[in-house]
């Protein structure tokens, strides 16, 4: 057992900055067939993938495990989403921001919170902050920011009428698309992909 130890510790000490759930898994089974009689060289192929499949259905605790330990290794991301809204008329729903000091007025939206899928996230936000009731429809846009935020947009379906504003929000406004003020680069990039789903006639 001793033995053992020392070189599942020396395999995993191998892993190092490429760890994947893959590479842990090879390097578990090599270890486990060498201590079996197995000498290791031949790592592909069918014989190496039922030696694979021996291993994890012996220790399955050792998937979860590299799970946990590649999710851990993996780069943070914070998530928005927004959501374009037009009305029967084709005119936009703005609303201007609170803390948002550079583009105050801009597309509808938040924050996605933890374990979150960001389609209710658009319709949580909506509706707590503009008591408005949305259907969500497909995803419009999707980009990386700032290195390590992800902004989302969807095309949603007006199914009720707006409320009363949260506290994070000044105003709102149905506006024609010709008429849009400044808005941040997202916000636009996603309201010209929401023209061009319409214009093809997907809406």
């Amino acid at each position: 057992m001793k033995i053992y130890l020392q070189r599942l510790f020396y395999h995993l000490l191998q892993i190092r900055g490429s760890f994947t759930p893959l590479t842990f898994i090879r390097r578990f089974a090599r270890l486990t067939f060498y201590v079996d009689g197995w000498d290791g060289k031949d790592m592909s192929g069918q014989r190496f993938w039922r030696g694979v499949a021996t291993t994890v259905r012996r220790a399955p605790w050792i998937i979860g495990a590299a799970r946990v330990v590649w999710r851990f290794r993996q780069a943070k991301f914070s998530a928005g989403v927004v959501g374009v809204v037009f009305n029967k008329a084709g005119e936009i729903l703005i609303v201007e921001h609170v803390f948002h000091p550079y583009t105050p007025w801009g597309l509808p939206g938040g924050w996605v919170e933890r374990h979150e899928d960001p389609a209710e996230t658009i319709e949580r936000e909506l509706l707590e902050e503009l008591e408005f009731k949305v259907r969500v429809g497909p995803l419009l846009l999707a980009k990386i920011d700032m290195g390590n935020h992800i902004d989302l947009a969807y095309l949603c379906y007006e199914e009720g009428t707006i409320g009363s504003l949260s506290n994070e929000l000044l105003d709102h406004r149905w506006i024609h698309p010709d008429d849009l003020p400044h808005l941040r680069g997202f916000h636009d990039q996603a309201i010209q992909c929401a023209l061009e789903y319409r214009l093809n006639g997907l809406s």
